[in-house]
C-alpha cells in the first residue's frame, strides 16, 4: 500500500483478509469513504465477510470499489437488491460513479506530493482497465426516511468481459431513528455568476437563478443551500400590506426551499446595497410571513469589514436596518467586535482568525443568544486531503458551538483558454484547469450541469455526523447514557489540534467510525 494510504491508520472496510475466488486476471478491493486512494494503489483487499454499512433513515453512506487488472479489459459494477431475513427488499437507492483524478500542481501542508488525486465523480458504472492503473468507483447508498429499520444483505456485482463475475457480500443495518429533513448544520455555498454564466452560456439574472434552481435537489442531497441573490421587488401581501414579493415565476420559492430541505435561505439587504428604511420594513413583514424564513432566512450583511473606521460606518447603516427589520437575522463575516455587538445575529468567523482571544469572544456571543458560523475557503478543502480530516472539522464545529458554515465559492473555475469551457472533467489535463484542486472549487462544470466530487460527499457525511451529535445531545437523558456521551466527547477532542488555529486533525477513520456507531447506539437506545 502506498505511503499516503498507510498514513491514514486503520478503518472499517479495509482489513487483512484477501480476495477469495477472484477472477485470475482481476484484483478487487474495498475502501472506506474516509480515505482517498490514488491510481498507483496496488494493495487491493476486501474483508472476509464483505462490506458492512450502518445508516440512520434519511442518511447516505458510501464505500469504494478498487479494480486493477488486464489492459483493455472492460469491467462493470452493479448493486443487487438488499433483502432482510423475510425476503423484504430494503427501500434504498444506490448510485455508482467513477472517480476522476485531478492534477495538483503545488503541495499543501498535508505533506503530499504534487500529482493526480481523485475527486470528481462521473456517472459511470463501467470502465476499461489500463495497465498499471487502479480504477476506483464510489458507491453511495441512500436510505430514505420511510425505510423500514433492520438488517439487509445483498451483493456488489463485478462483471468483466473475460474473467467472469465476482460477488462481494454487502450488508446494511438501517437504524430506527431518522436524521431531520432540514439539517441542524446551516451550510451554504456560493455558485458565482461570473464562472457559471460563461461555462453554460447563461445571460441575465433570471436565467442564472433558473440554472441554480435546477440544481436544488443536488444541493439538498449534499446538505448545502445556494447563496444567490433573489429577484425580490416591492409589492403587497394578500391583506394589502406592503411587503417584498417575487416575480410570478418564482412566487413559490420560499415554500419550495422549505420542502427541499435548505437550512439557509439568502435574503437581500446587505450593507453594500444601501437600502432605505422602507425596504427593511417590507423585508421584516416578508420574513414574518413564514416561520421558515424567520428561522432560516439570513441577510449576509457584510463580508470581512476590516478596520474600526469601516466597522463604525457599517454599524450606522446596520442600526437603520435593525430598527426597521428587528425580526430579520443579519450576518457579518467577522468575529464579535464592540462596534457591531447588539446589531448582529450571526457571527461568521473567518477561521484563519480563530485565536484563543477570538474564541473567547465567540463563546460570549453564544451566551448572548447569537449564532456562530465558520467561514471557510482554506487548505482543509484541498483535493489531496484525506476525507476523515474534513469530517472531524465538523465535529470540532459542534464542540465549539458553531452551527453553520459559509463556503465562499464552489465554482471558482479557471479555464485553459478564455471562452473555451471544458465541460468534461474526465478529459482534464494538468494544463487545462489550474484552480480545480484548491479551496474555491467543490463543483465541476459537467455537460449536464454541476458535477459533484468526493469532497462534497464528505461534506454531506460531515453534516450527518453533526446531526448525530445534536440528536445525541437531545435524546440521551439517562445518567449512564450521559456518562457514555461525555466520555465520547472527550475522545473526540483528543483528535483535534490543541491550538484552535490549527487544522492538523489526526487521521483516525477507525476511531471516527467507532464513535459514530456509539452515538447511533446511544440515540437508538434512548429514542422513544
Amino acid at each position: 500500500m502506498n505511503k499516503q494510504i498507510l498514513s491514514t491508520g486503520a478503518f472499517l472496510l479495509l482489513i487483512t483478509a484477501h480476495i477469495t475466488a477472484a477472477p485470475p486476471d482481476l484484483q478487487i478491493g474495498t475502501l472506506d469513504s474516509m480515505v482517498k486512494a490514488r491510481e498507483t494503489e496496488t494493495n487491493l483487499q476486501i474483508p472476509e465477510h464483505g462490506i458492512a454499512l450502518d445508516a440512520a433513515r434519511n442518511e447516505s453512506e458510501s464505500f469504494q470499489i478498487l479494480l486493477r487488472g488486464k489492459d483493455k479489459q472492460k469491467v462493470s459494477l452493479a448493486i443487487s437488491p438488499l433483502t432482510n431475513a423475510n425476503g423484504k427488499k430494503a427501500c434504498i437507492s444506490a448510485r455508482i460513479r467513477h472517480q476522476v483524478d485531478l492534477f495538483l500542481e503545488t503541495t499543501t501542508d498535508f505533506a503530499n506530493e504534487a500529482g493526480w488525486y481523485p475527486d470528481a465523480l462521473a456517472e459511470r458504472d463501467t470502465v476499461t482497465l489500463q495497465k498499471d492503473k487502479t480504477e476506483r468507483f464510489w458507491i453511495t447508498v441512500k436510505v430514505p426516511t420511510e425505510a423500514t429499520p433492520g438488517k439487509y444483505t445483498g451483493h456488489v456485482i463485478v462483471k468483466t468481459t473475460s474473467a467472469g463475475t465476482k460477488k462481494i457480500p454487502l450488508a446494511l443495518n438501517i437504524r430506527k431513528f431518522a436524521l431531520p429533513k432540514i439539517p441542524n448544520f446551516q451550510a451554504d455555498i456560493g455558485i458565482w455568476e461570473q464562472f457559471v454564466e460563461p461555462a453554460y452560456g447563461i445571460k441575465g439574472r433570471h436565467n442564472y437563478f433558473r440554472f441554480i434552481r435546477k440544481h436544488w435537489k443536488l444541493l439538498a442531497d449534499y446538505r448545502l443551500a445556494p447563496r444567490q441573490g433573489l429577484p425580490l421587488k416591492y409589492g403587497k401581501d394578500a391583506q394589502g400590506n406592503p411587503t417584498l414579493v417575487f416575480p410570478d415565476e418564482f412566487k413559490n420559492v420560499v415554500k419550495e426551499a422549505e420542502e427541499t430541505g435548505f437550512a439557509y435561505f439568502t435574503l437581500p439587504g446587505g450593507d453594500y446595497q444601501k437600502k432605505k428604511p422602507e425596504f427593511y420594513q417590507r423585508l421584516n413583514r416578508f420574513v414574518n410571513s413564514s416561520p421558515y424564513l424567520k428561522k432560516y432566512g439570513i441577510v449576509y450583511y457584510a463580508d470581512e469589514p476590516w478596520g474600526e473606521k469601516q466597522r463604525k460606518a457599517m454599524a450606522a447603516n446596520l442600526k437603520i436596518a435593525k430598527q426597521n427589520a428587528p425580526d430579520v437575522n443579519f450576518m457579518v463575516t467577522y468575529h464579535p467586535t464592540p462596534a457591531l455587538i447588539g446589531l448582529i445575529n450571526i457571527w461568521n468567523l473567518p477561521l484563519a482568525n480563530l485565536t484563543p482571544e477570538v474564541d473567547l469572544e465567540m463563546r460570549k456571543a453564544q451566551k448572548r443568544g447569537e449564532k456562530t458560523f465558520a467561514y471557510h475557503n482554506g487548505i482543509l478543502f484541498s483535493v489531496d486531503n484525506q476525507p476523515v480530516r474534513l469530517r472531524l472539522f465538523y465535529w470540532r464545529h459542534f464542540d465549539y458551538g458553531y452551527s453553520g458554515l459559509v463556503y465562499w465559492c464552489g465554482t471558482h473555475w479557471s479555464f485553459r483558454k478564455k471562452g473555451e469551457p471544458l465541460l468534461d472533467p474526465a478529459k482534464f489535463t494538468r494544463d487545462d484547469i489550474r484552480k480545480y484542486t484548491t479551496g474555491g472549487v467543490l463543483f465541476y462544470p459537467g455537460k449536464n450541469g454541476l458535477m459533484p466530487g468526493i469532497r462534497l460527499e464528505t461534506i454531506r457525511d460531515a453534516s450527518e455526523d453533526y446531526d448525530y451529535l445534536v440528536l445525541a445531545s437531545q435524546t440521551v437523558k439517562s445518567a449512564a447514557g450521559k456518562k457514555k456521551l461525555q466520555k465520547l466527547h472527550s475522545e473526540m477532542r483528543r483528535l483535534f489540534p490543541k491550538n484552535p488555529m490549527k487544522i492538523n486533525f489526526r487521521n483516525s477513520p477507525g476511531k471516527l467510525r467507532a464513535m459514530r456507531r456509539e452515538l447511533a447506539d446511544l440515540i437508538e437506545a434512548e429514542t422513544k
